[in-house]
């Protein structure tokens, strides 16, 4: 809803309750696609690197790729704090 339209284009906002069950649905997803890479896994060349930079940097593997990623997101939303 909030990423497809643009700002105040959205006639009917979730509740919270509608809100927190995405949440929770989300978050089910994520924790079993998590487990289905397996410990090792996480230490792979991710998807979007190639093998020429994964054998120059083995640090950018999936473990790292997620947690850049995570961080990135962290950063933005605390600068949306900072709006409040």
């Amino acid at each position: 809803t909030f990423v497809q339209n643009p700002d105040r284009a959205v006639l009917e906002i979730p509740t919270g309750d509608e809100l927190k069950s995405y949440w929770i649905l989300v978050n089910e997803r994520l924790k079993t696609e998590f487990l289905t890479v397996g410990n090792d896994g996480w230490l792979t060349r991710h998807t979007l690197v190639t093998d020429e930079d994964f054998a120059k940097d083995p640090g950018r593997n999936k473990l790292n790729v997620l947690l850049n990623r995570t961080n990135h997101l962290a950063f933005h939303l605390g600068q949306l704090r900072l709006l409040v």
